[in-house]
């Protein structure tokens, strides 16, 4: 599964000696990583690094987050502490084409959102369904954005994974 996953963001640019400063760990993942999201955040999960932000569809294990917002499972961090005081560490970001996005939770993809309003659970069906609605579209709008598009991969033989930006 390697091979499906690419180092982005300023950390790619570190690996390529253009820069020195390192901010969030930014991933880009491929189509098989996409269809075993939820199995590679399991494994995360077990090993400490949880979301940043609960979802609206909590997958089948045990769901960890820091802050009580509906959002999406892209953000992960270790340290919920530091979040929860307005401190931000390097997160790991996982970034993926928004076409990708059924792989990942299908039938539940049109579900993943940008955010929805703090009181989300007081609002009615037809409420909260145009919340859904509108925070999908931020999202897909903000991945689609956020996805970068390189034509070549440098492997990096230290830390043996590929590379882009």
């Amino acid at each position: 599964m390697t091979d499906q996953l690419t180092i982005v963001g300023s950390l790619a640019r570190f690996l390529a000696g253009q820069t020195q400063r390192v901010g969030d760990i930014d991933i880009l993942i491929g189509d098989p990583l996409c269809e075993r999201y939820w199995d590679f955040l399991e494994i995360l999960a077990l090993h400490g690094i949880c979301s940043v932000r609960d979802v609206l569809d909590r997958p089948r294990f045990p769901w960890r987050y820091c802050v009580p917002e509906i959002a999406h499972a892209r953000s992960l961090t270790v340290d919920c502490r530091a979040i929860m005081f307005g401190s931000k560490h390097a997160n790991l970001d996982i970034l993926f084409n928004p076409a990708h996005l059924d792989l990942i939770d299908h039938p539940n993809a049109n579900r993943w959102v940008d955010s929805l309003p703090k009181n989300w659970w007081q609002l009615n069906d037809s409420e909260l369904g145009n919340e859904i609605t509108k925070g999908h579209g931020r999202f897909i709008n903000q991945i689609a954005s956020e996805t970068p598009q390189f034509s070549s991969r440098p492997f990096h033989s230290e830390v043996e994974m590929y590379y882009g930006w």
